[in-house]
């Protein structure tokens, strides 16, 4: 275990929420970090931080940024593989830049993929041993991240290419831009919006807070044990869409207005609603994470949340673009 030492860290992103997250645990940590962005998203850094500027679109420009670089961990937060339709070819060249720059000068490349790539058949415990979901029929995002799973562990397993994978579960904190996800919720409540809960409201499903989240990131480098191994990344507990949504109410201080929708309808809608996923989910184990890592989440998901909403309070809401139309006209119809 090389725990202590300080690592020269370069953060592929780092400017939004997990990467972001991620630079401050590592500046905290001791370590010293650079980030490479295109340098469009305004953000505030440590001091102590260096930063790069490129775009990972361009090769050749990568090639010259990062051939003669002198880190010892690489982390990839911002894959950005979420091509629709699914394209084969998506993540390859990209992931033979990297190979080509770092293959045999860095101690780990940690990579960050998504519990989705499980099958979700049967619907027990999820280990890292669960078979990934190689349908065809998946979405883009489940498929692309396979593929980049795949391509990483084969580059580990021929040439000895230095990965470790964590798949996170649903990522909830401050800088969250995705803000279909609490901050939405948060939204909808406050305004007096319907709140739509699928089918029962009773299937639960896990979060990770994103704080603990980027000190599972620097566990996962900073340990030998992680080289060639995926780890999932959850918080200790799960929670029901009808709890979560009580929770944001109580966070907030508001009644939510729920209207319940029957899953079949849900299934057939012409375009999908930005609501917690609806289908059967299965718990992530972490116990190769705690014996592996000695990592344990500090945040449940109800602290997730109010911490979430602290951040929540300084934002300009118009500012994230809500419409709800859709979603109002859905509630309506089958409300």
């Amino acid at each position: 275990v090389y725990m202590r030492s300080v690592m020269k860290a370069l953060v592929l992103g780092g400017s939004r929420f997990i990467g972001l997250h991620l630079v401050q645990e590592l500046v905290r940590q001791g370590h010293e970090v650079t980030t490479f962005s295109r340098g469009q998203t305004p953000v505030v850094l440590p001091e102590s931080v260096k930063r790069l500027y490129g775009d990972r679109s361009d090769k050749d420009q990568m090639r010259s940024i990062f051939g003669g670089g002198d880190f010892d961990l690489v982390f990839e937060t911002s894959g950005n593989i979420v091509e629709d339709p699914y394209d084969p070819e998506a993540y390859k060249a990209e992931m033979q830049v990297w190979m080509d720059c770092f293959h045999g000068k860095i101690k780990r490349f940690i990579y960050c993929s998504t519990v989705g790539v499980y099958a979700r058949a049967g619907l027990g415990e999820i280990t890292e041993e669960s078979p990934l979901n190689r349908d065809p029929g998946a979405g883009s995002y489940t498929r692309n991240n396979v593929q980049a799973e795949d391509i990483l562990m084969t580059a580990y397993r021929d040439h000895g290419f230095p990965v470790t994978i964590v798949r996170p579960t649903r990522v909830t904190g401050a800088d969250n831009y995705r803000f279909a996800i609490e901050a939405s919720y948060f939204t909808r409540i406050l305004q007096g919006k319907k709140v739509i809960i699928p089918g029962d409201g009773n299937n639960k499903f896990q979060g990770i807070d994103v704080d603990d989240l980027a000190e599972l990131f620097v566990a996962a480098g900073t340990t030998d044990k992680g080289l060639g191994e995926a780890y999932n990344a959850a918080g200790p507990d799960g929670i029901s869409i009808n709890d979560y949504v009580a929770t944001c109410g109580r966070i907030t201080g508001m009644t939510p207005q729920v209207v319940r929708i029957g899953a079949d309808v849900m299934a057939q809608l012409e375009k999908p609603l930005a609501t917690l996923a609806w289908q059967e989910s299965a718990p992530c184990n972490m116990d190769k994470v705690k014996e592996h890592l000695n990592f344990v989440p500090k945040y449940g998901v109800v602290s997730a949340l109010e911490r979430a909403y602290e951040w929540y309070k300084t934002q300009d809401v118009g500012e994230m673009g809500f419409d709800f139309s859709y979603e109002e006209e859905i509630a309506e119809r089958y409300g």
